[in-house]
């Protein structure tokens, strides 16, 4: 069993609610916030570059490969909340958490001994955690080095996070031969986490993915001797499950606002659907993931009710397909959609790279899985059969997402104390320590370069070369935007509006949504794409 604590902060912009995986006894909720972040994306690796533990080697800054900086005065202690890599301690619901960070920052006490690496507490479970992060900002109590959102902090207050660009363009003395910190982050991962700005707040380093997870036993009985490949190959296997497991709904989906389902089919469809205009899109290098680019998207109306491929065509996929799904898809189901597939409710369900080890802990059936199927031109108009975009509901959107607050959200930041919360972080994104801590936890990829997957998901290392196309159609600007979508999409489904009527109030909410965000920052200038 997982530990309750540990998930139910995890505030996925991308996978929904990491609190989703909140269990009470039996019950585990799969929802928050770090899914946002989902299917086979693909990270594009820029590169290798050898990172080995030599034994003093000078790097370009001036400091030692196996010492780091020589200029670290700091003497104190550095508090660190790392999420779902968090070494708590042993509990009940979950006996064996995570340990490696705690080595790592045993590895780096032992090389900087007047400075002791803190590991703060899980907040309390039930706590919203962005209400948690904002109340702790508020009082100057945010912790030195802290995981959020890349997408959250963008959009954060002014001031509360620091800009790491500048210490990203230097070396990281931990990695033998680098010259650029930002140098060992895939350039796909940089172009999704940086503001419209080009500043990057937040140090990204593992990736998550979505896929479907099939019972075998109920495939077998169903004639079904391969997972499908392309979207109507599933929907066929749909109706082979209901006939031959009556009483089972062939596909669970948790289309309540309370996950982010709805983001994840938005991005494999939207993917699909624009890749012939990603030019048009793709205003400043980002393949059309920045904020930047979703926002001139929508107010050239490239994104919106005008444009049929936004919403209307994979809306009435979604119809046919709702037609298979569990009862009540539309409120979060007990338990959380995981353990209606452990309790065999549901034959197939739809989740992510988190969830093979839930599995696995809480005895499921024995369970294959296989990525979102090929849309083509038979799926809906305008579908690519020559574009995969499985991997488009990935991305790097885990829990190995950490920001450095200011003095302005943290009280105890003094210049010569970021110093020393850079070099740890710099020390923690070797590649040897990126895959040893990712690949303890087992359910994310570890993106530094050099940094390998664990074997149970070596198939996706393959995809994490491929440079990111992700186009979500705008619907991850904020979590308040996507819940206004996903409500309008289930009031069509649900028979409670027509297909137009809730394009349209999809359309509004977006644009509402893009004006508020330009008049926060009138610094973006977004009038010069404009013209």
């Amino acid at each position: 069993m997982l530990s309750t604590a540990r998930y139910e902060n995890m505030i996925v912009h991308y996978f929904g609610k990491r609190g989703y995986r909140m269990k009470s006894k039996k019950c585990l909720k799969i929802g928050a916030a770090v899914l946002a972040a989902m299917m086979a994306l693909s990270v594009g690796m820029t590169g290798c570059q050898k990172a080995e533990n030599a034994s003093s080697t000078t790097s370009a800054s001036g400091s030692t490969a196996s010492g780091g900086s020589a200029s670290i005065t700091y003497k104190g202690t550095i508090n660190f909340y790392p999420q779902a890599y968090n070494p708590v301690a042993p509990t009940q619901d979950n006996p064996n958490p995570p340990t490696k960070f705690k080595e790592v920052a045993a590895d780096y006490q032992k090389l900087h001994p007047d400075i002791k690496i803190s590991f703060v507490a899980n907040p309390p479970a039930g706590t919203d955690y962005e209400t948690w992060l904002k109340t702790k900002a508020a009082g100057g109590q945010v912790p030195d080095l802290v995981w959020e959102q890349a997408p959250n902090a963008n959009t954060s207050a002014s001031g509360i996070w620091t800009d790491l660009v500048p210490f990203m363009n230097k070396a990281n003395p931990y990695v033998e031969g680098n010259k650029q910190w930002i140098d060992l982050f895939p350039k796909a991962v940089i172009n999704q986490i940086k503001d419209v700005s080009g500043k990057i707040y937040v140090i990204d380093a593992d990736y998550v993915d979505t896929l479907i997870f099939y019972n075998k036993a109920m495939f077998q009985k169903a004639g079904i001797t391969e997972t499908p490949k392309t979207w109507e190959e599933m929907i066929e296997d749909c109706k082979k499950l209901k006939q031959a497991n009556p009483g089972v709904a062939p596909m669970g989906i948790d289309m309540s606002t309370s996950n982010t389902v709805y983001s994840w089919f938005a991005r494999v469809f939207n993917s699909n659907l624009y890749y012939k205009d990603i030019d048009k899109i793709d205003i400043d290098g980002s393949k059309g993931n920045s904020t930047l680019s979703k926002i001139v998207a929508v107010k050239k109306g490239i994104y919106g009710a005008s444009d049929p491929r936004w919403c209307t065509e994979w809306f009435q996929v979604m119809k046919d397909f709702s037609q298979y799904w569990q009862p009540g898809y539309s409120t979060a189901p007990q338990g959380g959609i995981i353990m209606s597939f452990v309790n065999k409710k549901v034959a197939m369900y739809y989740d992510g790279t988190w969830a093979n080890k839930s599995l696995k802990d809480d005895k499921a059936p024995d369970f294959g899985s296989f990525p979102v199927p090929q849309i083509t031109a038979n799926t809906c108009k305008g579908g690519n059969d020559s574009i995969n975009t499985a991997g488009a509901a990935g991305g790097p959107y885990a829990a190995w997402q950490y920001a450095i607050p200011t003095k302005k959200a943290d009280n105890s930041m003094t210049d010569e104390k970021l110093q020393a919360v850079v070099d740890f972080a710099m020390f923690t994104t070797t590649p040897e320590n990126n895959e040893k801590v990712c690949n303890e936890l087992g359910e994310f990829i570890p993106t530094i370069v050099g940094a390998k997957p664990p074997e149970s998901l070596s198939g996706m290392a393959e995809a994490a070369q491929h440079e990111l196309l992700a186009l979500d159609g705008a619907c991850n600007l904020s979590m308040p935007l996507q819940q206004s979508l996903t409500r309008e999409l289930q009031q069509y489904l649900l028979g409670k509006k027509t297909l137009e009527q809730a394009v349209q109030a999809c359309d509004q909410v977006t644009k509402k949504e893009v004006d508020q965000q330009i008049k926060q920052h009138p610094d973006w200038d977004i009038d010069k794409y404009l013209k």
